[in-house]
């Protein structure tokens, strides 16, 4: 299903899709009156209820509310879902997406919206080959998979350090 030119879940609960609950969820449908979650809000599953529409809490400050499953998808960005204003880091350097045309992404550094400078435009094969790594949202590089209770999830490398599951 798509929304706002974004991927997202159907109208169904998370088991009928097959869904893993145990990953996090971005917000790309808000509700037309400006109630709830806002576009961009990163969720994670509080209470599953088998619905439609089970309970989810903001990440940034544990606000619950129940909320559409055909409203999100998940919080993983990667190359292909790449877009302006996502930002690339590269050890200790960081640029601002400008745009994309065709498989060639222009980058630049941003200061108070105005481009400071333009670092011109490499393909994702170049970037990747350049140590450049998306920032903010893990990226599936950055999860590995773990069992719990029987079953493989994905989770965080971070997390999965700190729980010793990996070294």
């Amino acid at each position: 299903m798509v929304k706002n030119n974004m991927k997202t879940f159907k109208d169904q609960s998370a088991k009928e899709q097959g869904i893993d609950t145990s990953r996090q969820f971005v917000v790309v449908d808000e509700l037309s009156d400006g109630s709830g979650y806002k576009k961009g809000d990163i969720l994670e599953i509080n209470r599953d209820d088998n619905s439609r529409n089970p309970y989810f809490k903001r990440i940034s400050d544990g606000v619950e509310h129940c909320w559409d499953w055909s409203r999100l998808y998940y919080a993983t960005k990667d190359w292909d879902t790449l877009e302006a204003g996502d930002t690339l880091i590269n050890f200790d350097d960081e640029v601002e997406v400008l745009g994309i045309c065709g498989k060639v992404i222009f980058t630049g550094d941003i200061d108070d919206n105005s481009v400071v400078s333009e670092k011109g435009g490499e393909t994702k094969e170049q970037l990747i080959d350049n140590s450049w790594k998306i920032k903010g949202i893990e990226t599936e590089e950055d999860m590995v998979e773990v069992e719990c209770e029987g079953n493989k999830v994905k989770i965080s490398r971070k997390s999965a350090e700190n729980l010793n599951l990996i070294k």
